[in-house]
C-alpha cells in the first residue's frame, strides 16, 4: 500500500503533465481548458470534453473540462464557454475567433475573418501580417506584401536578378540589352527600353562599344561631351576628341559656323579664326581650299571665298594670293604705286 505522501506526489506530477498539454497548433491548451472540474463529459460546457487528470489510472480522481479541437475557451463573467475557431474567410461573430490562428492583425469583418487594413494574408503561414512594400521596414519576409520580395537587413527587397518597377508595386526580372522583353520596365540597363521585343538603348542614347550593357548619351551637335566615337554618330563626319572629351569635326572637315581660315599660322595650316554663331553647330562640312571642287559655299574653308561653278574662288573684291588665300591688299598697293608714279612724273615735268 502506497503512503499518503507518495500518492500526493503522483497527483502533483499528473497535474503538471496535464497542464503542459499542447493542442494541434503547438499552442498550450490553457486556452482550451475551462477550469471546470468534472468526472464525465456531460458535466462540461458545450463543445468541451472531460479529460481525467490521472489519465484514468485512479478512479477517485476528478478530471477537467477541455474544449474540443477547433475550439477555444472564452470567459464570460464567472462562466466559461467553448467558441469555434475560424480561419481566413470563414464565418465568425467575434474577433477572438479569427485572432486565435490568424493573429492580432486579423478581425471579424462583417461576419467573415479578414486581415486588418495595411495587413495581408500569407497562405503558407495561415496568418495575417503587417504589410510592407518594397523599400519599407520589415521584421519578417511575411511582412513583404509584394510578390518575389524578401526581408533583407530590415527592408523588403526584390529577389536576386530582379528589380522594382517605377512605382515599386512589383518585382520584374532583370532583362539586359538584346534580351527578350515585353515592357519597358523589364529593361534593367539605364536609358534602355523594350523595342521590337528586345531591350535596346533609347533613341537619345547609343550602345557602348566597350561595354555592351551600357547606353551612352547621343550627342546632337558638335562640342557636346562624349566618351566614344559612337556618341557623335548622329553628326556626319564628327568624331570624339579624346583629349577634351567632346565631339569635333574629323580631319579635313570643319564647322562653317565656327571656323574660316584667314591665314596659315604654321605649316600644319592651323585654323586661327573662330566666329561663334548662335545657330549652334549641327554639321561638319568637307573642307575645300581655293580652286578645289565644291558643292556649296559652306565647303569653302578659306575666308572670303565662295563656291562658284563648283570651284572655291575668292569673292568679288578679293584676289588669290601666292599662298592660296583671298586678300584685297594688292589693290591697295597698286593704287599707291599709281599715285606715286603720277607724283614722280609731275616733278620731272617741272
Amino acid at each position: 500500500m502506497k503512503s499518503p505522501l507518495l500518492n500526493s506526489l503522483l497527483v502533483l506530477l499528473q497535474f503538471v503533465i496535464v497542464s503542459l498539454t499542447y493542442d494541434d497548433r503547438g499552442i498550450m491548451d490553457s486556452k482550451r481548458r475551462t477550469s471546470n472540474v468534472c468526472r464525465d463529459t456531460s458535466e462540461c460546457p458545450t463543445n468541451a470534453i472531460c479529460e481525467p487528470r490521472s489519465g484514468g489510472v485512479y478512479d477517485y480522481m476528478e478530471g477537467q473540462c477541455v474544449c474540443r479541437n477547433g475550439y477555444f475557451m472564452k470567459a464570460s463573467g464567472k462562466s466559461r464557454e467553448c467558441i469555434e475557431i475560424a480561419d481566413y474567410g470563414e464565418l465568425c461573430y467575434m474577433n477572438e475567433q479569427c485572432e486565435f490562428r490568424l493573429g492580432k492583425e486579423s478581425f471579424c469583418n462583417n461576419g467573415q475573418c479578414s486581415c486588418k487594413s495595411n495587413s495581408h494574408y500569407v497562405i503558407t503561414e495561415n496568418a495575417c501580417f503587417n504589410s510592407s512594400k518594397i523599400g519599407e521596414y520589415c521584421r519578417l519576409t511575411s511582412n513583404c506584401v509584394v510578390d518575389k520580395t524578401t526581408c533583407q537587413q530590415g527592408q523588403c527587397r526584390c529577389f536576386r536578378k530582379h528589380h522594382p518597377n517605377l512605382n515599386k508595386s512589383k518585382c520584374l526580372r532583370d532583362i539586359n540589352l538584346n534580351e527578350q522583353c515585353f515592357t519597358d520596365d523589364e529593361c534593367v540597363v539605364e536609358n534602355s527600353h523594350c523595342m521590337s521585343g528586345t531591350c535596346q538603348c533609347k533613341s537619345s542614347h547609343v550602345r557602348s562599344e566597350e561595354n555592351d550593357q551600357l547606353c551612352l548619351p547621343l550627342a546632337t551637335s558638335i562640342y557636346q561631351s562624349c566618351q566614344q566615337d559612337m556618341q557623335c554618330s548622329s553628326i556626319p563626319n564628327a568624331v570624339c576628341e579624346s583629349t577634351n572629351g567632346t565631339c569635333v569635326c574629323q580631319k579635313d572637315h570643319h564647322d562653317i559656323n565656327a571656323v574660316r581660315i584667314i591665314k596659315d599660322s604654321s605649316t600644319n595650316d592651323e585654323l586661327v579664326t573662330f566666329e561663334i554663331s548662335f545657330n549652334f553647330f549641327q554639321r561638319c562640312w568637307s573642307s575645300v581650299r581655293l580652286n578645289g571642287i565644291c558643292e556649296s559655299d559652306e565647303n569653302c574653308v578659306i575666308a572670303h571665298s565662295s563656291c562658284i561653278n563648283k570651284r572655291c574662288v575668292c569673292d568679288e573684291g578679293f584676289h588669290e594670293t601666292r599662298d592660296k588665300f583671298c586678300s584685297n591688299a594688292q589693290k591697295v598697293q597698286i593704287s599707291f604705286l599709281v599715285v606715286a608714279l603720277v607724283v614722280f612724273t609731275s616733278m620731272r615735268l617741272f
